[in-house]
This record gives C-alpha cells, structure tokens and sequence, in this order.
C-alpha cells in the first residue's frame, strides 16, 4: 500500500523536518562550539545591528589630591550593522522514485533520505561561507576570513576608523612555530588581552597534522569537553584546534569565540512541506525547501589571529 502524500508530510514533521537544523549546526566544529555556549541567537528587524566597543573610554589618569578633576568623555561603542542573508537547499522525490519505492516503508525511507540530503546540502554551503570568502559577495554571509583580518571593513566600520577594529594577521609566515617571532605563541599573544583571547582554533587537516607533528613526540593533548572529542582535534594555550574542509590552505585561524554570535532571522530557519511542482508540469514530483536567514556577528576583531600563507611541508 502506498503512503499518503498527507501522511508523507506527518512522518516528515514528526521525524525528519526538525533535525535537519540539529545536524546543521552539530556537524561542523565551528557552529557547533557556538551552539554549545548559546551563541546562536534570533532577532528580527530589517538589519542585524549589535553594539561594537571599538576604543578604550582613555580616561584614566593617576591624579594629584589637589588638583582639578576635568571631566571629559569619549564615545567608546558604536552599532555594527550587516545585511540579512538568505540561504536555501532544495530536494526532489521524482515521479519514478516513488513508483519504484512503492509501499509506506520504502517512501518513509526515501523521505528519510532525501531529509539527509537536505541537511547535508545546507551544511555544506553554510559552513563554507562561514569560514571562506565566496564568489557571492555580498548576498552570502559574512566569513570569518573577513571579519579575521588586518584591514577589510566589517560591519560598516573600516579599520583606519578604529584602531581597535582589527584582526591581527600574518600573511607571510611559512613555517609553522611554537615559539619566537611569527610563531603560534607569539600571535596568541599579540591576540590576548586580559582574559580576552582566542579560546578555539580552525585549520587544515594537514596543518593540524603538522601541529601534531611538532607537539613532544609521542604525547597528544586533547580537550575532555565530550564535544571537542566528536572532531578530530589536539589542543593549543588550552583551545582545541580543529581541522576543516572548508578551510583554505595555509590558513590557521585563533578565535575568540565569546566575541562571536550566529545570529539567526526569527521564524526564518525553516523547512517547507512537501509540495507538488504542478505549476511546473510535474504534478507527481514532490519538492522540499530548508530556508535560512542569518549572518555572521562579531563584536571584538582584535582577539582573534589568523595566518594565512602557513605551508605544512616545512
């Protein structure tokens, strides 16, 4: 017996639709450290705006017991503002699939499926403009390869604004160090201020094995957090760096994750039901859409680092 369109979608609500966000944002290391500190957040209006703190007030003084106090201010935090951008992933159950996945089981199954594709496919494009620039511009999201930089403008705030208000970068180390000029310690420090300092890292599989490589042989420090141990990782100053398809080559980046928030459209990650593309000819062909709208936010550039010409061969 074959299975209802209307309990197709009954199946699909109950079972499939609500996980496919869950995998989203569990499957990559990034959004899934976000995820686990509640750094995932919906708004609505017409932009993303947040509050920026781009210099110290600088108002500090050691002061004589007699002398006048004057009283000055300066403005210390202003809005960043970003676009909304919109993603979708789609997914077919063609006309002959079903015909030949006759019986609830097998439909169930191929819902199922298709369900898994969809998820994978917004994974996919989410997670690589998240950390890479694209060819997209600016109807994609704002990547961390942006916002970790020494002098692109983010937010509507270009660097020579605000002293503040940028990533460090080394874009000519080669080899990678632990120590001395140009080393891994040497731009963590560059990156830390008070307790304010990369707390994760993101890079290459090779690159994260050359950093195995150069860690005291045979000893591996790995992170107990139960999260950590779902991706392959070692530990640096106490972070755990990951490895990352999406990641560019050469590219190591130290992020301050406290300073970073997924900010999510309210009401706009969403999964449509199933629908028939009658109007398009094909009314035995069923479609499903995942919608995402969101973008990237960070409040602090200067506590994160990234290298990007590292070669894992040296």
């Amino acid at each position: 017996m074959a299975l209802a369109f209307s309990e197709l979608q009954s199946v699909s609500h109950n079972h499939f639709d609500p996980n496919i966000y869950n995998e989203v944002y569990e499957e990559s290391p990034f959004f899934a450290k976000l995820k686990q500190k509640n750094k995932i957040n919906y708004d609505g209006g017409i932009y993303v705006q947040f509050p920026i703190y781009y210099r110290q007030l600088g108002t500090g003084t050691a002061q004589g017991p007699r002398e006048q106090i004057l009283l000055t201010s300066r403005d210390t935090k202003t809005a960043g503002v970003l676009p909304w951008t919109y993603y979708t992933a789609k997914t077919i159950i063609e006309w002959d699939e079903r015909v030949q996945n006759a019986g609830k089981g097998r439909i169930i199954d191929l819902a199922r499926d298709k369900a898994k594709e969809l998820s994978k496919e917004l994974l996919y494009k989410l997670s690589y403009d998240a950390i890479t620039a694209t060819t997209q511009g600016a109807t994609a999201m704002v990547p961390l390869d942006d916002i970790i930089d020494s002098t692109t403008t983010y937010a509507g705030i270009a660097y020579t604004d605000a002293s503040d208000w940028k990533a460090n970068e080394d874009s000519s180390t080669t080899t990678m160090t632990l120590f001395g000029s140009g080393s891994l310690s040497y731009i963590y420090n560059l990156a830390t201020f008070g307790s304010d300092k990369p707390t994760i890292h993101l890079t290459t599989r090779n690159l994260l094995s050359k950093y195995e490589s150069i860690l005291q042989p045979q000893v591996r420090y790995q992170s107990d957090d139960p999260l950590d141990k779902k991706f392959p990782h070692c530990v640096f100053n106490g972070g755990p760096v990951f490895s990352d398809a999406f990641m560019p080559s050469g590219a190591w980046y130290g992020i301050d994750l406290d300073q970073f928030e997924l900010m999510v459209k309210e009401n706009e990650d969403v999964v449509t039901d199933w629908f028939t593309l009658e109007q398009d000819g094909r009314p035995f062909t069923k479609a499903k859409v995942a919608a995402w709208v969101g973008n990237l936010v960070c409040h602090q550039r200067k506590t994160s680092f990234k290298y990007t010409a590292l070669d894992y061969t040296k």
